[in-house]
């Protein structure tokens, strides 16, 4: 495998991830939208009802069964605040929870959209910049000397460090003037 044919690949993987998580937050996008849209048409229900007393509704019996029946108390809710607990409230107060939940997945939307906003962009950047970086670029390659491979000589000391640093000695003096203090 060439060089470039391994970069070649190396960038068509990083374009897939990119898309991947491009189409991955738009999703939770999406999923953010609706549920705020579930919230609104909630608010709306949970103002309408309590104006009236008493609601003829049509109630489920299983899964393909319905009967006539109405609604009482309709100003008494049960919310539920989390992990499986719940709590009697009032439509307003209802309404005021839902509400603050609206505010909450706002701000995760609006944290999503900036994130999908940078994927976006370097979605649509990133290749042309590699591109042109590249423009002009000559890979250097010097041969291993006869006998030895890569692994040889990645253990063998660079110059000037074959002996450790050059100021070991004056290090070592310093530390034993520090001692004597």
């Amino acid at each position: 495998v060439t060089m470039a044919q391994g970069q070649a690949d190396l960038d068509q993987f990083y374009v897939q991830q990119r898309q991947k998580a491009l189409a991955a937050s738009e999703q939770a996008v999406k999923g953010r939208e609706e549920i705020i849209q579930s919230y609104k048409d909630l608010i709306q229900t949970l103002e309408d009802v309590p104006k009236k007393v008493n609601h003829t509704v049509m109630v489920p019996v299983g899964a393909k069964a319905f009967f006539q029946g109405r609604l009482v108390h309709t100003n008494e809710l049960t919310v539920l605040v989390g992990d499986n607990y719940f709590l009697k409230r009032t439509a307003p107060q209802a309404v005021g929870i839902a509400e603050r939940r609206i505010q909450s997945l706002q701000t995760e939307l609006d944290q999503l959209n900036h994130e999908l906003e940078g994927l976006g962009l370097r979605t649509t950047i990133l290749p042309d910049q590699q591109q042109a970086g590249r423009e002009g670029v000559m890979e250097i390659m010097e041969p291993l000397p006869e006998g030895m491979d890569a692994k040889e000589l990645l253990s063998q000391p660079r110059k000037g460090q074959e002996h450790g640093n050059a100021n070991n000695g004056a290090d070592a003096d310093e530390d034993d003037d520090e001692d004597d203090d």
